[in-house]
């Protein structure tokens, strides 16, 4: 049982003799949605209010917790009635502005960001979600990087200039401890990538040690046994988390979320560990100067193109990740083969969706009149996905007519898509990332744009490394080139779902033994720029044995 369930399960216990005490009622609400207990969690604060109707945090939470589950009506309301009782509560503003993001509404979300930050300028969640939409949507590195630096500036480098010294053990080629942080260590995209990794570093030379600061599932149960140590810091602040890791000596700390929820950056800001990476959970910056390298490839992160958009030092493997699909995946043969009519649709959830590329898509649809689109919505039924997403749609005038919108579905319903799917079509400027690999494996060629920075280009990384660059545009005119040549070719796609897992196999995508290699190389490369006091090693290409031999020589610190 992980430390929040125990917790949890005191508060519950405690309430059992105190049910009229609001305090614990909020208490215990705020740890259930922490341990993802949403439905949980409304309930304890709707004791919460029942007991102190004027207790605006609880509504507040209410509000967040809907959108935990993707009711966005509900959370728009409550956020709303939290704003009537209390008209200076930032965080109402904050949790509006991620509505409006869900529903494509972007820049009346950055407006409510920058009304939520003049109210509350102290709460740095603000600053990172405000910087991470202004890098989607306003694709400046330059601006970028400035965007994250405010947060930093404000909430990571004083504790990074305050923080202790570290006197590690400076022999190069010694066995390394490796720390791993995430909140994402159960059924979730980051779980899938990371499961083969854990399984397969090399233990003669790293000692892997995992800090989970979330909930915990059957996936976590199925990872946990693959690393040496696991330590579970879901009920720790960020302090108390920093200590942990100096305590353990780690000398190479992996950040598996950058500014994401459940994140522990302000443990990496203390200089946790003498080498601090971010990888994989996040696709932008961090912006704070105790993150030393962003772990990346040059298809996602082109060399010379994007470094001014970073605070770190981009570290390029051969392969940003290695991809495990999900079990027992389907392959039929494309519907249009049997039933005529190309079947489109955008896998990818509707925030991502700019008025833009739904334009781009209404061009696809005039050139195709016989084909019909798919969109998947954040509501969890159709008809409030209809309800949410329809008068948008019509509004830019898509056909409602041949445009299906589904709400949220469980992942073995998902990766059944593929018997009604013919063609995916990937989003910019946010592209797909675990989505375009799901839907790969089902067999469906994914169109999308090329891009420059990593959260714009990760598709066409994918598509690119598997040799498919017809499916890789490099504007919207050539992405509707792209699509309808395709929708008019069965016999190409019906030979794209044929062959498309065969070279997923055979690529670096699930060459999960090669990858571990070069990412264990990738840190002792990084440990090696420590112990120089340089940072000359940014890839792999190096004979790795002959960097380590040349280091031997290094003094050992004062």
């Amino acid at each position: 049982m992980a430390k929040i369930d125990e917790q949890i399960a005191q508060a519950a216990k405690t309430l059992e003799q105190q049910p009229g005490n609001a305090h614990l009622w909020l208490r215990l609400g705020m740890m259930q949605r922490h341990n993802n207990d949403f439905v949980g969690a409304i309930n304890s604060f709707t004791r919460c209010v029942a007991v102190d109707a004027g207790a605006a945090k609880a509504w507040l939470y209410i509000g967040f917790c809907f959108l935990d589950l993707f009711k966005l009506k509900e959370a728009l309301d409550s956020f709303e009635f939290v704003l009537q009782i209390a008209p200076h509560e930032g965080e109402a503003l904050f949790g509006l502005a991620v509505v409006r993001e869900c529903m494509g509404e972007h820049e009346k979300a950055l407006a409510m960001l920058d009304q939520a930050i003049a109210l509350e300028p102290e709460h740095p969640q603000f600053y990172a979600y405000r910087a991470s939409l202004r890098a989607t949507h306003g694709r400046d590195p330059a601006l970028t990087l400035a965007s994250f630096r405010q947060w930093a500036e404000r909430f990571a480098d004083p504790l990074t200039a305050a923080a202790a010294p570290l006197s590690p053990e400076r022999t190069p080629g010694r066995r390394l401890r490796i720390g791993y942080v995430s909140a994402d260590l159960r059924d979730h995209a980051v779980a899938y990538f990371v499961e083969p990794v854990f399984a397969r570093h090399d233990r003669a030379n790293f000692e892997i040690c995992v800090f989970s600061s979330g909930s915990e599932d059957h996936v976590t149960a199925r990872i946990r046994p693959t690393v040496d140590h696991w330590f579970d810091v879901s009920a720790m602040d960020d302090t108390q988390v920093y200590s942990l890791i100096r305590r353990q000596k780690i000398d190479v700390l992996i950040d598996l979320s950058g500014h994401s929820r459940g994140n522990r950056l302000l443990a990496f800001a203390r200089r946790a560990a003498p080498v601090q990476a971010t990888w994989l959970g996040y696709m932008y910056t961090t912006g704070m100067r105790a993150m030393d390298y962003r772990i990346t490839d040059a298809i996602i992160d082109p060399p010379g193109l994007v470094e001014a958009g970073h605070a770190e030092s981009l570290f390029r493997l051969q392969s940003i990740a290695v991809y495990q699909p999900p079990a027992d995946t389907p392959l039929p043969a494309p519907p249009m083969i049997s039933r005529g009519g190309v079947a489109l649709a955008s896998l990818n959830h509707l925030k991502k969706v700019t008025d833009g590329m739904l334009l781009v898509w209404r061009r696809i649809l005039e050139a195709l009149p016989q084909a019909s689109l798919t969109l998947i919505s954040a509501e969890r039924t159709a008809q409030e996905a209809l309800a949410r997403q329809g008068g948008r749609l019509a509004g830019l005038g898509l056909p409602l007519e041949r445009v299906r919108i589904l709400p949220r579905m469980p992942m073995d319903e998902f990766m059944r898509m593929g018997s009604s799917i013919d063609i995916a079509l990937d989003t910019a400027p946010l592209s797909g990332g675990t989505t375009t690999l799901h839907s790969l494996w089902m067999g469906l060629p994914v169109v999308c744009m090329a891009g420059e920075q990593a959260f714009e280009a990760s598709t066409a990384s994918a598509m690119l490394a598997l040799g498919y660059a017809e499916l890789v545009a490099q504007d919207a005119d050539g992405y509707v080139t792209a699509a309808v040549a395709l929708a008019q070719s069965p016999q190409r796609v019906a030979d794209f779902r044929n062959g498309v897992r065969a070279r997923m196999g055979q690529s670096r995508l699930m060459d999960y033994g090669a990858f571990v290699r070069d990412l264990e190389a990738s840190f002792r490369l990084m440990w090696l720029n420590y112990l120089n006091g340089e940072r000359h090693y940014l890839h792999t290409g190096y004979d790795l044995q002959r960097e380590i031999s040349a280091c031997k020589a290094l003094p050992r610190a004062a």
